[in-house]
């Protein structure tokens, strides 16, 4: 067997460098931890990788991405629309204002909506998907519709999160956009959208 190497399982405890004895491996329950200065600085466990200072990468990193949208607008009127993408324009029919291209994989992982206009009841989003050779979304053709979530919404001025449970809406390429049916006269509005890209196999 060569120098410094070795063969086959073996069972050990936590590591300490002989030279620099606060430099260790520790061995937990499912968990790997690397310190310096007896300090966990790199953690790993089944679920996750956790770094307690700066880490570099030479190379690129691919993984799931986590971005936000953010819409501003007004609207005086009580029908369902669509809510604009890097613009303030609105519109009960869908226009090529009112999507965007999906530049992955992915999914809206929740919606902030905040209405100067209250609200005494149910509001509704829904996600709109469309793929190649779509101009618009059809309205409220169903088919378009990926997912519909409905909340609550009372007082003027206040945060809701509409949360989805879709685990993938789109695909890269695709065309999304965001309906909105209020209660009432939703006024000022003000949404953010979080979004979840997967860059992983880009």
């Amino acid at each position: 067997m060569a120098y410094n190497t070795s063969k086959g399982p073996r069972d050990l405890g936590d590591i300490k460098n002989e030279n620099d004895t606060d430099t260790q491996i520790d061995f937990g329950s499912d968990q790997i931890s690397f310190k310096t200065n007896s300090t966990d600085r790199l953690t790993v466990t089944n679920s996750y990788i956790s770094s307690s200072v700066d880490v570099t990468i030479s190379g690129s990193l691919r993984a799931k991405s986590l971005q936000a949208t953010i819409h501003n607008f007004a609207n005086s009127g009580i029908a369902a629309y669509f809510i604009p993408f890097m613009s303030t324009v609105e519109s009960t029919t869908p226009t090529y204002l009112d999507h965007m291209v999906a530049p992955a994989h992915g999914r809206l992982i929740k919606a902030l909506v905040r209405m100067s206009g209250a609200q005494a009841g149910s509001v509704t989003l829904d996600l709109y998907r469309g793929t190649n050779g779509t101009a618009n979304f059809s309205g409220a053709s169903a088919a378009d519709i990926v997912e519909r979530t409905t909340v609550t919404m009372g007082s003027a001025n206040t945060t809701v999160t509409f949360s989805m449970t879709g685990s993938e809406h789109f695909g890269e390429g695709n065309i999304v956009g965001i309906a909105i049916d209020p209660d009432a006269a939703s006024n000022n509005v003000n949404v953010t959208c979080v979004w979840e890209y997967n860059y992983i196999d880009l």
